[in-house]
């Protein structure tokens, strides 16, 4: 079964189309990565490890985390 948000959108009606149609069609990442002018990340795990030494434990972790969501609540 397919998924929705794997199709390409259809311009809505009444919409003007141009003759390419590419508003409505949807970009891989390597197209965005592109267009911003940004590299891809070839390993994703190295990407992903990148901030694993930001805390010394994860109760340290836990403490900024909740730190930040009291202040998000109280709009600092």
């Amino acid at each position: 079964m397919e998924s929705p948000h794997t199709k390409n959108p259809s311009p809505p009606a009444g919409a003007a189309n141009s003759e390419s149609g590419s508003f409505w069609r949807t970009k891989t990442i390597a197209e965005l990565a592109a267009e911003q002018g940004v590299p891809l990340i070839a390993d994703f795990d190295a990407l992903f490890g990148e901030g694993k030494d930001l805390w010394s434990s994860d109760e340290e972790f836990e403490a900024w985390l909740k730190d930040l969501q009291e202040a998000r609540r109280e709009g600092r």
